[in-house]
């Protein structure tokens, strides 16, 4: 993976840290990494359900364009697990975590009940927040405008810092946010969400216009019947089953205009 550090020290890190901070700790995992098998995996999450606090994060590996991994997998240097094998590993990790009592809240995220994740619960739920230093994004409503602004600052830290004293801010570019992207940025992030998505948060962004009359609820009717999702209809609320959550992209695709 090319980390700088070997798991021994970053176990010990995670175990220094939940000394300092009991409960606030959180383990990020990264699975589908050439030649990791499903046997290897599995040790690796007893291993760290062992050293875990209150929160981990299971991610699968995206390989980027532009970076040496894309270029090695295209090349075929690198030949990265299937789609079968990622899909057991995504499985043995929500059958693991949750049977250690983490709840499997979001498609990549566990916690204890009650320890979720408020930084990222922030994002899933279509809140405000400011970025400022180098790269950081931003998402907020512009309040001489009342339009919807996503920002992003500039990468290098001695331009982002030429930037700030020159104009104030190290923003690399500013963008408007559609009323129609803001609507489906809503669905596909609340759907990531084992919780889902209510009318009443949909209404945030949708100028008062329901689920039922946005989505192609002739399908979403279609995954509710077959097990992938589950519709309530007095509070008007849409959720991912788990069973939904491990496709929820391919859902999304099908439901949202």
């Amino acid at each position: 993976m090319g980390r700088l550090h070997t798991g021994a020290e970053g176990l010990a890190a995670v175990d220094r840290a939940r000394a300092l901070f009991p409960g606030k700790v959180s383990f990020d995992m990264i699975f589908g990494f050439e030649g990791q098998t499903l046997d290897q995996w599995q040790k690796e999450l007893e291993t760290v359900l062992k050293h875990a606090d209150n929160h981990i994060s299971v991610y699968q590996l995206t390989v980027e364009p532009g970076t040496p991994l894309f270029r090695d997998r295209n090349a075929q240097r690198v030949v990265l697990p299937s789609g079968d094998l990622s899909a057991q590993m995504y499985e043995s990790a929500v059958e693991m975590c949750t049977a250690k009592g983490f709840r499997h809240y979001e498609v990549s995220n566990y916690a204890v009940p009650g320890s979720e994740s408020m930084h990222n619960m922030g994002y899933w739920q279509g809140r405000q927040w400011v970025g400022i230093g180098p790269s950081a994004h931003s998402r907020f409503i512009d309040p001489s405008s009342n339009q919807r602004i996503s920002s992003v600052r500039l990468p290098d830290i001695q331009r982002w810092a030429q930037h700030c004293e020159k104009f104030g801010h190290g923003t690399a570019k500013s963008t408007v946010i559609s009323d129609e992207d803001a609507k489906q940025e809503a669905v596909v992030f609340g759907l990531r969400m084992l919780d889902g998505i209510t009318d009443r948060r949909f209404a945030g962004v949708s100028g008062g216009q329901s689920l039922k009359d946005y989505l192609h609820m002739d399908r979403v009717q279609q995954y509710v019947d077959d097990g992938y999702l589950l519709w309530n209809s007095a509070d008007a609320k849409l959720a991912p089953t788990e069973r939904g959550l491990e496709v929820i992209d391919s859902i999304l695709i099908d439901i949202v205009p």
